[in-house]
């Protein structure tokens, strides 16, 4: 697939105005070798990407209606937005904006569970508790399926352990990390890149319970 490919794909599914950074972070995970860049098209701020030899790739472009030049903010290089604030992050592979934000988000998902916890809950997220799309990408609206967010709380707070898996790859943790924060998900760690097929091996029978796409954990 090319990015003129990949801008199609995205074109169908979102609008293009006031998108522009969703779909900077779209087309970079899609094709890790172009640079987000921030600045101003026509003076009003904007998103776009840059290939290694300096061709802008603009995914949003048509929702202007008049040609202007595109100009860079020179500052500090953002790379993206904290899972807790929404505030810039400057720091490569950052999902924080600061050490603040961290705590605060860690201690949400947490809920301050004890190390020994009861039981380790290991459960599929995407169809499971965020509803299952198509496509999966970042500028898909997830939402919690039905009675999730309820029942892993109680989870928590009965002191078991939640392990949250997808066959995503790991340059996907910042956007699932942000929905599962805005989907309000509990939960202490996050697998990724775990294959489509599971399996569990122990010395001890482990209980294993199936559930339908976007059935829920009510």
């Amino acid at each position: 697939m090319i990015p003129s490919e990949a801008i199609d794909i995205w074109l169908l599914y979102n609008e293009p105005k006031g998108n522009c950074y969703e779909a900077s972070v779209y087309m970079n995970l899609a094709f890790p070798e172009l640079k987000m860049v921030r600045g101003h098209y026509g003076g009003r701020r904007h998103w776009w990407n840059v290939t290694p030899h300096g061709v802008i790739v603009d995914a949003t472009r048509s929702q202007f209606d008049f040609t202007a030049e595109y100009v860079a903010y020179c500052g500090a290089q953002v790379y993206g937005k904290c899972c807790e604030c929404g505030g810039h992050v400057y720091v490569p592979g950052g999902h924080f904006c600061c050490e603040a934000c961290e705590d605060t988000y860690l201690a949400m998902l947490t809920g301050g569970v004890s190390s020994m916890a009861k039981s380790t809950y290991f459960i599929d997220i995407f169809g499971t508790v965020l509803e299952h799309h198509g496509h999966n990408k970042p500028d898909a609206k997830h939402k919690a399926t039905p009675g999730t967010v309820k029942k892993l709380d109680q989870l928590s707070a009965e002191g078991h352990k939640i392990v949250l898996m997808t066959d995503h790859p790991e340059s996907d943790r910042t956007w699932i990390v942000r929905a599962l924060h805005n989907a309000k998900i509990r939960y202490d760690q996050l697998m990724m890149d775990a294959g489509k097929h599971r399996h569990i091996i122990d010395d001890e029978s482990p209980s294993v319970h199936h559930i339908n796409r976007d059935q829920g954990l009510g």
